[in-house]
């Protein structure tokens, strides 16, 4: 456990429970800075404050649209890089396991879900380079 001073504030910082707990203490006084670390440890070992829940991770579908949105703005001069995006992208999105899982949720099993889904209809060639639509394969 420690404090140190940051601007004109204290700030303590300690591990608990194998997490990084910091905080201002928003106090110009270091022997007060210090009780209060020491308040915010008791609270923690009594189970009286929990450790800041972390913000959820967004699904990917909505991480998509975010995507989509920044491929679309970063590569507005290039329409094929932007559909070929487009394409990969709506194929994922049909899959609903990967559709409706938060980003951090995604494994190893997931897409293997959706390598064995997709096989079910198309041939594995297909499912690796997978064209986004026949009129950009033929571009290619």
């Amino acid at each position: 456990m420690s404090i140190f001073k940051r601007g004109n504030v204290y700030w303590y910082h300690f591990l608990f429970a194998g997490e990084h707990v910091q905080k201002s203490t928003k106090q110009g006084n270091p022997r007060v800075a210090r009780q209060m670390e020491a308040a915010h440890c008791t609270a923690l070992a009594k189970g009286e404050v929990g450790i800041m829940e972390r913000k959820q991770a967004p699904e990917f579908r909505d991480l998509a649209k975010r995507f989509l949105a920044h491929v679309e703005a970063r590569h507005e001069n290039k329409p094929q890089t932007v559909e070929f995006y487009a394409a990969k992208l709506s194929r994922l999105l049909e899959y609903t396991p990967i559709a409706s899982a938060r980003i951090d949720r995604i494994d190893e099993g997931t897409i293997e879900g959706y390598v064995v889904a997709r096989r079910g209809s198309v041939g594995p060639a297909t499912v690796n380079r997978c064209y986004p639509s026949p009129d950009a394969a033929a571009r290619l």
